[in-house]
């Protein structure tokens, strides 16, 4: 996967090679490599500041990095220490990370103190989840051909999308 940064001046990508590559978009070279990872990088993603870079991780940690220097900011461990972590994404305002796995479960973490806040479960095989503008609604994507809206505070489901006749890979 590959994102961004807000100013449009660093890409990043990830890989299965378990590292993150920081892309300096003008040059076509690479700013910085980030190792940390014990297994293969699924999902990267920019906090809306552009100071922190989440990477997901293949039955481990997300990561979040400081995307200036590359150093380690905090691990967020998931409960059962081995999810695969297939989708992320930060919320409009950056202080919630949201994390969708391959078991079904999506995530909603505090970026500030590295704590689970909720647990949103009743999808298949999340592949990826992104936020609403606002931040109240989360949307989620899966294998099971469906997209899923959440509310953000409650973890209740607000709808159900379908139409899609394979699995729901991207959304925006």
């Amino acid at each position: 996967e590959v994102c961004f940064s807000p100013d449009g001046r660093t890409l990043a990508s990830s890989s299965r090679d378990r590292s993150v590559i920081l892309w300096d978009v003008k040059k076509g070279a690479v700013k910085r490599l980030l190792h940390g990872h014990s297994r293969g990088v699924r999902c990267v993603a920019f906090s809306p500041d552009g100071r922190t870079l989440a990477s997901g991780s293949e039955w481990g940690p997300i990561k979040l990095w400081n995307a200036e220097n590359g150093t380690e900011k905090r691990t967020l461990k998931v409960s059962s220490g081995n999810e695969r972590v297939q989708g992320i994404a930060f919320s409009p305002d950056g202080r919630i990370l949201a994390s969708g796995s391959k078991n079904g479960s999506i995530r909603l973490w505090n970026t500030e103190t590295g704590t689970e806040q909720l647990i949103f479960k009743g999808q298949l095989d999340v592949q990826v989840v992104a936020f609403s503008p606002d931040g109240r609604t989360l949307a989620s994507g899966s294998w099971d051909r469906s997209i899923k809206l959440w509310n953000v505070e409650t973890g209740m489901e607000e709808g159900t999308l379908k139409g899609h006749s394979w699995e729901v890979t991207s959304i925006a």
